[in-house]
């Protein structure tokens, strides 16, 4: 997220690396939020050796917004790649 683009198209701002362990933190132990990663397959698979990391293009966000009712929720997708 260090692209001005990427941080402008998903209205995010820039975070301290003791911020970002915070914020990843809250999403590990909140009850109500569930994150994956998406990765480049084709990459995966071409570079042997390659690292998740370095094949990472965005993530999936689940937001439960009824702990009572765990049918109800939204969904967030973001492709970060150019």
């Amino acid at each position: 997220m260090k692209s001005e683009e990427l941080q402008r198209l998903t209205a995010s701002e820039p975070l301290t690396l003791e911020q970002e362990y915070a914020m990843q933190c809250s999403w590990q132990e909140d009850a109500d939020k569930c994150t994956f990663i998406v990765l480049d397959a084709e990459k995966w698979q071409a570079q042997p050796g390659a690292t998740e990391e370095s094949c990472m293009v965005g993530d999936v966000n689940l937001f439960l917004t009824d702990l009572e009712d765990l049918t109800l929720g939204e969904i967030e997708v973001m492709i970060a790649e150019p």
